[in-house]
């Protein structure tokens, strides 16, 4: 019903330590510590809102609709968008195999809300051929500073959790040469 995670960010500005709590069904709340400042985001299921004092703001704001689409883009999600996917208006499409850093994979594509009224996106995902789990992730907005970018995913580090859910407890980002990791520390 729930997951907490405990976290450091690590980018070419620096490591911030970050704490994210979720709740079913898409409920979200982050802190990071950035420079001695705290940054909020949250999302309720319908707003995603964020605190950010290094915009010169300390009140809540209503998060333009780029950077709420990261924000659900990098949250582990409760309700995985693979599990009765048609029921929730996706498509899903095998792509085919590729090889990546050297490991086959399936790569799957991924079309939320192709058959419902909610905004569509597409995401392709390459599953390790062998454990069947995702060491990679893709997705190209289609709006705001990063549309027509590709944003790219690498999961590693796959532990099993105090309940037995495996889970990459290391993840790398890259938009236009920029990397972004993320290392789990705790995961309840």
């Amino acid at each position: 019903e729930s997951i907490e995670i405990e976290a450091k960010m690590v980018t070419p500005q620096g490591e911030m330590a970050m704490s994210i709590k979720q709740a079913k069904p898409d409920h979200i709340y982050s802190e990071i510590n950035m420079m001695g400042q705290k940054i909020i985001q949250g999302y309720d299921g319908t707003t995603a809102w964020m605190i950010n004092p290094m915009t010169g703001s300390t009140e809540a704001q209503e998060m333009p609709e780029p950077l709420k689409q990261q924000l659900l883009a990098n949250s582990q999600s409760m309700d995985s968008d693979w599990i009765d996917y048609k029921a929730k208006g996706h498509e899903v499409t095998l792509e085919g195999n590729e090889t990546i850093d050297g490991v086959e994979t399936f790569k799957i594509k991924l079309v939320k809300n192709k058959n419902n009224d909610k905004p569509e996106s597409t995401a392709y995902f390459f599953f390790d051929t062998e454990n069947y789990i995702p060491i990679v992730t893709r997705v190209s907005p289609t709006e705001g500073p990063t549309a027509g970018m590709t944003i790219e995913t690498k999961l590693s580090d796959y532990k099993e959790t105090n309940i037995g859910v495996l889970m990459p407890f290391h993840m790398e980002t890259a938009v236009m040469g920029q990397s972004t990791q993320m290392v789990f520390e705790e995961v309840t």
